[in-house]
């Protein structure tokens, strides 16, 4: 098993999102991780790229998932019903940015990510992609 808390029946690694007063929160080992880019972030990226916190709230829109909990599955490799792919692009503001490739959920209003810091929560090394799906938690 990877360092994820857990994986799903296919095998792909998982972890539980939340939301709170419309903010989203990563839930890992007993501690919760803000996903939203802290404000020196947010004020200076460039208007193309948004923060993990704004990619999560799309797709909850996009898939129709109604609730406050959430799963998102992850893998270095593609898996079977993925709904997108992110590549790395380059670190910024001590995070990285993701350029986001449509595998079967089309995401129109966000074309990067920034993604934090608490990465390395997740992995030993900045993945060069990654594969992620949306779900009812």
């Amino acid at each position: 098993m990877s360092i994820f808390e857990k994986s799903n029946h296919i095998g792909i690694p998982e972890f539980d999102i939340i939301r709170k007063n419309k903010n989203y929160y990563i839930l890992k080992n007993g501690w919760t991780f803000d996903m939203s880019p802290p404000l020196i972030a947010k004020i200076n990226l460039p208007p193309n790229v948004k923060g993990v916190d704004s990619f999560i709230s799309e797709g909850q829109k996009i898939k129709n998932i109604k609730g406050d909990r959430l799963k998102l599955l992850v893998n270095k490799e593609w898996f079977l019903e993925c709904d997108v792919k992110v590549e790395y692009f380059k670190k910024e503001f001590d995070g990285w940015i993701y350029k986001i490739k449509s595998e079967s959920m089309q995401i129109n209003s966000i074309i990067d990510i920034w993604v934090c810091s608490y990465l390395k929560n997740f992995f030993k090394e900045t993945p060069n992609q990654l594969y992620l799906k949306l779900e009812k938690g």
